[in-house]
């Protein structure tokens, strides 16, 4: 097994919340688009698509409210999973250096992403009220940069509390 400490770990922690609000938010507009248009179909000749539209359709919109709650769920994970990684892995103290420069970018590319998220699509006039009603996501990405540096210091805490003191030639048990 090749763990090198997670220095990787973190730009995808700066990159899956952008991608995965994108996503769920495209999911939710277009399912709400394909069954506004399919409710508001008039019946004609004994045929009622409206009502199985909104029978079939409309239980699947309900559910899919719950993607906003999922995706704080796995930026959560993500963040767990990366200082608990970073907690137990036991790395070469070159490495440090290599983690600190890591978080570095990581950070300034979350600038980016997050510049781009409330610049570009919370304000587009179709979907970025979809992309509006993700309340914590968006709390999550308007931060992001803030609580990227701050996950990467306490991720860099936790590496360097298990640096093997022996220079890192010795294997662990």
């Amino acid at each position: 097994m090749n763990i090198r400490g997670g220095a990787e770990a973190i730009f995808v922690l700066a990159i899956i919340p952008f991608i995965v609000v994108a996503f769920f938010g495209v999911w939710i507009f277009v399912n709400q688009t394909i069954t506004d248009t399919l409710t508001n179909i008039e019946a004609s000749e004994g045929v009622n698509v409206s009502a199985a539209a909104e029978v079939t359709f409309g239980q699947v919109q309900e559910g899919l409210n719950y993607l906003r709650l999922i995706a704080f769920v796995i930026f959560f994970g993500l963040v767990l999973s990366f200082l608990l990684i970073n907690a137990f892995v036991k790395a070469h103290p070159f490495l440090y250096v290599v983690y600190v420069l890591v978080s570095m970018f990581a950070t300034i590319l979350s600038v980016y992403l997050s510049n781009f998220y409330s610049d570009k699509l919370l304000t587009m006039p179709t979907i970025g009220t979809t992309f509006q009603s993700f309340t914590v996501m968006n709390f999550v990405m308007a931060n992001l940069p803030l609580l990227i540096g701050t996950i990467g210091i306490l991720g860099g805490i936790l590496l360097f509390i298990n640096l093997p003191r022996d220079g890192g030639l010795a294997m662990p048990i």
